[in-house]
C-alpha cells in the first residue's frame, strides 16, 4: 500500500478541484477544514484518508453574513431575535463549528 501524505496547504489545493462539493468556498477556508483533519490526525495518532466527496457531506460552509446558516439552523433558537453569534454558540454546543476570517464550518449533526 502507498500512502501519500499531503500537507493542509496541498490537501486544501486538492480540494479546489471538486468544484461540484465544495463550489465557491475560499480557499483559505478550505485549508482551515484541512488543517483540521492534520491536526485530528496528530491527536488521535490515525492518518486520516483524503476524501473531500465525504468531507463535503460532513461539513457545510457558512460565508459571514450569509442567512442560509439562519435558514438551516435557525430551528434551534426560540423565537426571531437572536444574533448569528448566539446561533453559533448554540451549534458549538452541538457539534463541531470551526471558525475562519471569512464564515464557518459546521458539522452536520
Amino acid at each position: 500500500m502507498i500512502i501519500n501524505t499531503l500537507s493542509p496547504a496541498e490537501c486544501a489545493h486538492d480540494m479546489l478541484d471538486y468544484e461540484q462539493q465544495f463550489g465557491d468556498t475560499p480557499y483559505s477556508a478550505l485549508e482551515t477544514l484541512a488543517e483540521y483533519y492534520d491536526e485530528l490526525s496528530e491527536e488521535t495518532g490515525q492518518p486520516i484518508e483524503f476524501d473531500p466527496v465525504a468531507w463535503a457531506c460532513d461539513w457545510a460552509w457558512y460565508a459571514v453574513g450569509d442567512d442560509t446558516l439562519r435558514s438551516d439552523y435557525g430551528y434551534l433558537m426560540p423565537g426571531d431575535d437572536y444574533m448569528d453569534e448566539d446561533l453559533l454558540n448554540e451549534l458549538r454546543n452541538q457539534t463541531t463549528v470551526l471558525d475562519t476570517d471569512t464564515g464557518y464550518w459546521v458539522q452536520a449533526f
